[in-house]
This record gives C-alpha cells, structure tokens and sequence, in this order.
C-alpha cells in the first residue's frame, strides 16, 4: 500500500472512531451518580438542622399584638393570627424562600406567599412550608413574584386591604404549602417554637413619650378647648391633657356624660379623642398612633383599656374584636375610647396636670 493510501485509511478511521468516541463520553456522563435538579428544590435555602425543617433564621414578621388569633370564630375558622398595627408599619419575612404569590387576592386585598423548603422527615411529608401575609394595600408591597428572600428582609408595609375592619397584619403558616392544598397551623405557636418568645409589643418603638406631668395649681392651668374636665377623675385628666398636647390634630374628646352601658364615662374614667377624616388612611393611621401612645404609657395614665375600629385592646389581657353593629361611632370608627383606672377627683384647688413636653 502506498504512503498517499495509508494516509487516506487513517483518515477515514479517524473519522469513524470520533462518534463513536463521543457517543461513549455521552453514556459515561449520563450514567454518573448525580441526580437531575429537582425543579421543585429552592436553591441555597438551607435547612434548620434543629427544628422541624425551617429556616434557622426565622423571624416574627412584626412586633405588634394579636388580637384576632387562630381558630373558630364565631361563623368561620380563622386560618392565621391578625396583628394590629398602624398602616405602614414594617413587614418583614419571616422564613427564607420563594414569593410564589403576590398581589390581589380575594379576601386579603393583597397578599404575599413566600414557600421554604423543608425536612420531609419532619414535617410528615410536606414538600414546602408556606408563610402567608394578607391586608397590604398595593403601595405597601415591596417584593415581586418569583424573587428569593432571606428571613427579616422587608417585604410590605401594614394596610387595611380587603376584608378587614382596621390596619393589621394577617399571616398564616400553611405546611404542605397554601398554593397546593396545605393545612394551615397556629402561626403564634409556631413562631414562638422557632422564633423564639415574640418581641416586646408594649415598648414605645421611638413612639412619642408621655408628657411630663408635675402639680400645679389649678388658677394657672390653661384652660380646656378641646373637652371639658368637668366630672373627670385625676387619671382621665392625665390622659386627657397628655393626648391634647401630643396629637393637636385631634380638635374634640367627648369625656363625661350623665349615662352608658358600662357606667365608666358616668364615673369621671373614660376620654373618647374623636379622630378626624376617620375613614381615610391618615385617620386610620392617627386612631393607631393614639392607642400605641396610650399603651406605652399605660402606667402613667393609669390606662385600663383601649377601643379603636372594634379592637378591645387591654393592658393586661387578651386583645380581640368586638362584635360588629353597623353603627360607625358604637364600632369604635369615628373615635379611640380610652379607659383608666380612676385616681378619684382632682382637689378643688390643685391639679395634678401641668404639661410640658420631655426634653
């Protein structure tokens, strides 16, 4: 054979051999040990190695009270646990995941459900733990569909969206996930497992703090404009004066009257602060900033209770929602109802209320 075929043979085995070469590393990188990704699988969200499949990191979404918790209510089983808070109050993640809802809802107005993959092991089965928020209104939403959090990223301010009777957070945990059939669980319990205890709801949070208060005789006061004291124990005066002076957007307190259902206004120990343009944002947002007022100081104005959009607000006790009328101002919507302890009444010349802003 000469040298010219020789060549031309090599080629041609070459040439045949390269497929068959390919075709073989083809098999071999198929036949590894690696499995294919599961398109279901969030990636780089690790997994608690403590607890039951969640994130390590996992947070409260909000540092407010739960008047409305989980459970039965009267027609209907309340799927999470509502937190009462002013509109735009900070929401933040509670679990690291994925947004795999966002937007309108029915029900909700809006709402955001971010899905954390889980333990199986631990968690029956369940492929993904849904955390659900509900009540936003659309400017208040600060995520997109599909994005990844980490637990404490903020994600939505509080609204009033929907089916709600005033600003507050509704959040659920739904095992099993709340797009794909998931039961959801008691949201509380739950956070308080891997959370730890929830952030103190009664610290003032930068809020305004109370007035000083110091004796001063009564021929030096200034007078009231805003709401007579006439009848008023010492404790609703405090109270009285302090929200004048802190909210001068607030024009009328409605205090003592002859006759109510409960007898505290009849008794000298309740301040109605009747809240302007109630039903728009702005109002709604002064209502709420009034009760945290109230509630951080709650000691130095003897306070007992508050009322505000039907939220019956206690200082020691359960919070929840009082039975709906129809009646704007028997619902609480049009003022903030404010109950003290009483202090009896004030000597007939020296007060307990001077004023003066704290340094």
């Amino acid at each position: 054979m000469s040298e010219a075929e020789q060549n031309n043979s090599g080629r041609v085995w070459l040439a045949a051999a390269v497929p068959v070469l390919l075709i073989g590393v083809f098999v071999v990188a198929l036949s590894g040990d690696r499995d294919e990704p599961d398109p279901g699988c969030l990636p780089n969200i690790p997994v608690a190695p403590g607890g039951p499949g969640v994130d390590a990191s996992t947070v409260w979404p909000i540092a407010a009270k739960v008047f409305s918790p989980f459970g039965q209510r009267e027609d209907e089983f309340h799927k999470g646990a509502d937190f009462a808070a002013p509109i735009g109050t900070e929401i933040v993640s509670a679990t690291s995941g994925k947004v795999v809802a966002v937007g309108p809802a029915s029900g909700f107005g809006n709402w955001i459900v971010i899905d954390t993959p889980t333990d199986t092991t631990a968690t029956g089965g369940a492929q993904v733990i849904s955390a659900v928020y509900g009540h936003m209104f659309d400017t208040g939403i600060k995520v997109s569909l599909g994005q990844y959090v980490t637990a404490g990223t903020p994600i939505a301010q509080v609204g009033n969206a929907g089916e709600s009777s005033g600003p507050h957070l509704h959040f659920e945990i739904v095992p099993g996930g709340r797009l794909s059939g998931g039961t959801a669980i008691d949201p509380v319990g739950w956070l308080s497992e891997h959370a730890g205890p929830q952030p103190d709801t009664n610290a003032p949070d930068g809020g305004p703090a109370a007035p000083v208060l110091v004796a001063h005789s009564t021929s030096t006061l200034p007078p009231q404009t805003k709401g007579s004291e006439d009848h008023l124990q010492v404790d609703a005066i405090r109270l009285l004066r302090a929200l004048a002076v802190t909210f001068p957007q607030i024009t009328r307190f409605e205090n003592w009257r002859e006759a109510d259902d409960i007898g505290e206004h009849p008794a000298g120990r309740a301040v109605d602060a009747m809240i302007p343009d109630y039903d728009t944002p702005g109002g709604q947002a002064l209502g709420d900033q009034v009760v945290a007022y109230a509630h951080a100081n709650a000691a130095a104005f003897g306070l007992v209770y508050t009322i505000w959009q039907r939220r019956y607000t206690p200082v020691d006790g359960t919070p929840n929602l009082m039975p709906e009328t129809g009646d704007r101002t028997a619902d609480h919507f049009d003022h903030v109802h404010l109950t003290v302890t009483g202090g009896g009444l004030p000597a007939p010349d020296l007060s307990l209320i001077q004023l003066s802003q704290p340094t």
